[in-house]
């Protein structure tokens, strides 16, 4: 029978490579940017990073789950654990977002082969999302709660990122109307970003609840009540 510590060595150790897959899946999304082109490897790549972390979030639920009943774990071990469920379902669905951002960009670049194609900040948005979810990677490993409270103030600037490519895209719609269809796509990518960096911001919180016991969801909801 597995010790508690080796259960907890085993569950970090698949949410480390769910956090992989998922950093992965926010690289793709701006390499298709880029590439201001279709990809079918790209695209394939991500639907396989999707499903990966699909079943590694049931596994990782079930194990932990599990641990908890075992060995009824006290004190940090048992805010891991509990941290660790959290993180699960915002690591999952980043990666739902990640695909429907790669969905987004295969119809601009599919529909529009032959036409030059201006993606409005959307760039920015998904480097600045990725910088978040390195700083959160690093406070993870390292288990450093000061990186936690940096994401807080970088969720900011993908906010005013957002809203200077709403400007654009509605400056852009005055001039010709014909692009309201492509500033239609880039609204729906740049939202998907929005709610990543959304989604990084409660791994922020839950890698300070982990590491420091600070229950800042908990504090949220008082605040707002």
């Amino acid at each position: 029978m597995k010790s508690l510590n080796e259960a907890i060595t085993e569950i970090n150790s698949m949410e480390m490579e769910m956090i992989k897959d998922v950093k992965r899946l926010i690289e793709i999304t701006i390499e298709e940017l880029n590439n201001k082109t279709f990809d079918k490897s790209i695209y394939g790549e991500g639907k396989v990073l999707e499903e990966d972390t699909n079943d590694l979030e049931v596994q990782i639920d079930e194990k932990t789950i599990g641990a908890i009943a075992r060995y009824q774990p006290a004190a940090r071990d048992l805010r891991f654990l509990i941290g660790i469920m959290h993180m699960n379902k915002d690591l999952e669905r980043m990666a739902d977002l990640c695909i429907n951002i790669l969905k987004t960009a295969k119809r601009i670049f599919r529909d529009r082969v032959n036409e030059e194609i201006e993606i409005v900040s959307l760039i920015d948005m998904g480097e600045k999302v990725y910088n978040m979810f390195e700083i959160f990677n690093h406070g993870y490993i390292e288990k450093d709660v000061k990186k936690g409270y940096i994401i807080f103030g970088l969720d900011d600037e993908v906010d005013k990122i957002k809203k200077e490519s709403i400007d654009k895209i509605k400056d852009k719609v005055k001039e010709n109307i014909e692009y309201l269809d492509l500033g239609i796509e880039n609204l729906l990518i740049s939202k998907n970003y929005e709610r990543i960096a959304d989604n990084i911001t409660n791994l922020a919180e839950s890698l300070i609840y982990i590491y420091r016991g600070e229950d800042l969801r908990h504090q949220a909801v008082k605040e707002m009540s």
